[in-house]
């Protein structure tokens, strides 16, 4: 499968493989080895986020990047596995792991390791990766089902273009309700 996507999309496409952290460290080493001439971006949650040492030990085999922290929710976490160099790309997700004050703390202790924020808080993550250097925050991620459900009552909607997300100039996140998406609301007294 890898390789019929890899095919329809060219080299020149970047692909990233998500796990969810659905394997165990045998089998995620050899997928990792065999999934290595597809040239993946990086492998995200190849084993469950908690084994730090499983993921060191993979980083050490791989010969493509290894990727987490969609379910790392402490910057402690973070720490540890960047001191035991267990992952290359860090992606924590801004509102599980404490929103914009505890992500750029993460972002300061990745320090070499790039951070990609999970794109569950798609909004928040653009805020982060726009106040930080391109180095430590290199882009945001974009869940495409996710994103539509998340921002329906939005307007505007934020949606990539070109493969970017533009910041919004409106106040805080940019967030405005249309009025027109919602319903039967009622008065709510205390």
């Amino acid at each position: 499968m890898a390789r019929a996507v890899r095919e329809a999309v060219g080299q020149d496409y970047e692909l990233m493989f998500d796990v969810f952290n659905g394997w165990d460290l045998t089998y995620a080493t050899e997928m990792v080895r065999g999934l290595e001439l597809i040239g993946p971006g990086w492998m995200e949650e190849p084993i469950p986020s908690d084994r730090v040492n499983e993921f060191r030990k993979l980083r050490t085999v791989a010969r493509v990047p290894i990727a987490t922290g969609e379910h790392v929710y402490t910057r402690w976490q973070v720490k540890e596995l960047l001191l035991r160099d267990a992952v290359d790309v860090i992606q924590t997700d801004p509102d599980w792991t404490g929103g914009f004050t505890e992500l750029t703390k993460i972002c300061a202790l990745a320090f070499e390791v790039p951070v990609v924020a999970h794109g569950h808080s798609m909004l928040a993550a653009l805020h982060v990766a726009a106040a930080q250097a391109p180095t430590t925050v290199p882009r945001a991620e974009f869940l495409i089902r996710g994103q539509e459900t998340k921002q329906f009552f939005h307007d505007p909607i934020y949606r990539p273009e070109g493969g970017d997300v533009s910041v919004p100039d409106l106040p805080g996140l940019g967030i405005v309700l249309d009025e027109t998406k919602i319903e039967g609301r009622e008065e709510v007294t205390f």
